[in-house]
């Protein structure tokens, strides 16, 4: 259901433009607190929603939602509709109200800051949709793509000459993520410091594009920089397990030591659209015949292994869970990391 018009119960914030930023997506139009101190003010505000319109609800556990005018109302199913003066509105519920009836469990969270943004028309969405990717990617990874080792103040530094006596250890980081955010919490740990005494200076972190590459193109630019004879134990949360199992599958003590096998292959062939797959598959297997790189232990945390539904149909919900996943939530807004991923979820919002 499409909805037009809502009814904002709250405090309507002065919007000030921001002559600094260089979005080109979205302009934040209108802006209303509702939770805190304002919560049993009865001032309301009927706002009428235009089809490019984007709504950015903030909750006060410090989540955030993104919806537009069709997905508004799944947000709020227990919220109804309303005539008022002969129009059909939706009043904004203060809270979220969840009833787990299977387990049950009943509860809400309060809604504390609501925002209209306006995106600008866009020629090009395709274009625009990589556009946003790639300028996420570049803030998230701080603009350092590649191989690096990682000394014991978790600082990225140049790769060095291996200690011969003792492994490697490569962490792999998840989706729109890099290093620091997904594995920096080990940071002044026991475990951080066992690692390093065991791998010494041998602890290397790949920073890699995860929106805009695929995992083939990841491990194919991953092993044109590993050193040329290495034995690898992997750490990697997310998708960073993709990235890792498909190492493995090349790995030289794999026992077949194809990548992929030839039913594999025409099967790829087969789906007619996997032309970049099958070039990087081979490319691999070129770049690995003078290297020798051996997996011997992996260790993966919450690996989309078997696949996930959260990115095959509805991309908005992907986004919106990945970006409070990745605590980029919470009233950061000044941090240009934020402003990139709400720049890339308004272009993949129809």
């Amino acid at each position: 259901m499409s909805i037009q018009k809502i009814v904002i119960k709250g405090i309507k914030q002065e919007v000030v433009a921001d002559t600094t930023s260089s979005d080109d997506v979205i302009e934040l139009r209108e802006s209303y607190s509702i939770g805190g101190s304002v919560r049993g003010l009865t001032e309301t505000h009927p706002v009428d929603l235009k089809e490019n319109d984007f709504v950015e609800l903030v909750f006060n556990d410090d989540t955030t939602w993104y919806c537009n005018t069709d997905t508004i109302d799944e947000v709020f199913p227990e919220a109804a509709t309303v005539k008022r003066s002969g129009e059909v509105v939706f009043e904004i519920p203060m809270a979220l109200t969840s009833m787990d009836t299977e387990r049950g469990i009943a509860g809400s969270i309060l809604l504390k800051a609501l925002n209209i943004f306006t995106k600008k028309a866009i020629a090009d969405v395709d274009g625009k949709v990589r556009e946003a990717a790639t300028n996420l990617e570049k803030k998230q990874l701080e603009n350092t793509s590649g191989l690096y080792r990682l000394d014991r103040n978790f600082q990225l530094q140049a790769l060095a000459s291996a200690q011969a006596d003792k492994p490697f250890l490569l962490f792999l980081h998840g989706t729109a993520s890099s290093t620091m955010s997904s594995f920096g919490e080990l940071l002044n740990t026991d475990l951080w410091k066992f690692i390093h005494d065991t791998y010494g200076s041998n602890v290397l972190a790949f920073q890699h594009e995860s929106l805009t590459k695929s995992p083939l193109q990841n491990v194919l630019e991953l092993v044109k920089q590993l050193p040329q004879n290495c034995f690898l134990d992997l750490i990697s949360h997310s998708r960073g397990g993709l990235v890792g199992d498909t190492l493995a599958r090349f790995s030289n003590n794999n026992g077949n030591n194809k990548g992929f096998d030839a039913n594999e292959i025409a099967y790829l062939t087969k789906e007619g659209n996997r032309t970049d797959d099958l070039n990087n598959i081979e490319a691999i297997k070129k770049e690995l015949l003078n290297k020798k790189i051996s997996v011997n232990k992996f260790i993966r945390v919450a690996c989309p292994a078997q696949g996930t539904t959260l990115a095959s149909k509805r991309m908005d919900h992907f986004f919106n869970v990945t970006f409070n996943i990745i605590g980029l939530a919470g009233g950061i807004i000044a941090n240009p990391v934020y402003n990139a991923f709400k720049s890339l979820i308004a272009t993949v919002i129809d």
